[in-house]
């Protein structure tokens, strides 16, 4: 089921393809190699809006699970009293507090080969001297916008 639903994603985005790891890579790379038009751009900054591209297996993965849930709920609603699952490991995790947060993804965000793009292009200056953790963690506020370190 999920090759269709991933081959779905990939024909909304009109490609005829059904890996949108793929999809998002050709994407990304059309976008970043050729010169964006002013309207790609996010507002805020000259990068690149990332939210215009497909999301990767991972989180796609974590989306459909999430959805699933609400499915079931939704299917439900008729009832006076529903008896439901723990919605963790249906996209969402609980931290040491016992609050619930969505899980986004599995694994790395960004690929490796991206991330040494883009902090050498506009997230980390030439001349700061940091470490490649923080190189990550630079780009990934830059990407995300955020400011708890939460996707």
């Amino acid at each position: 089921m999920f090759s269709v639903l991933q081959e779905f994603v990939c024909y909304m985005y009109s490609y005829n393809v059904s890996d949108v790891n793929k999809v998002r890579s050709t994407l990304f790379c059309a976008r970043y190699n050729t010169g964006l038009p002013q309207s790609m751009l996010s507002p805020r900054t000259s990068g690149i809006d990332l939210s215009l591209l497909p999301p990767c297996r991972s989180s796609l993965v974590k989306h459909v699970l999430r959805a699933n849930y609400h499915t079931y709920v939704w299917k439900h609603a008729d009832q006076a009293t529903i008896d439901l699952p723990s919605p963790v490991g249906c996209g969402w995790t609980i931290d040491d507090g016992n609050l619930l947060h969505v899980d986004r993804t599995d694994g790395d965000i960004i690929p490796e080969d991206v991330v040494d793009i883009l902090a050498d292009s506009t997230c980390v200056s030439a001349e700061e001297d940091v470490e490649e953790d923080d190189a990550v963690d630079n780009i990934l506020d830059y990407v995300f916008d955020d400011d708890d370190d939460e996707f």
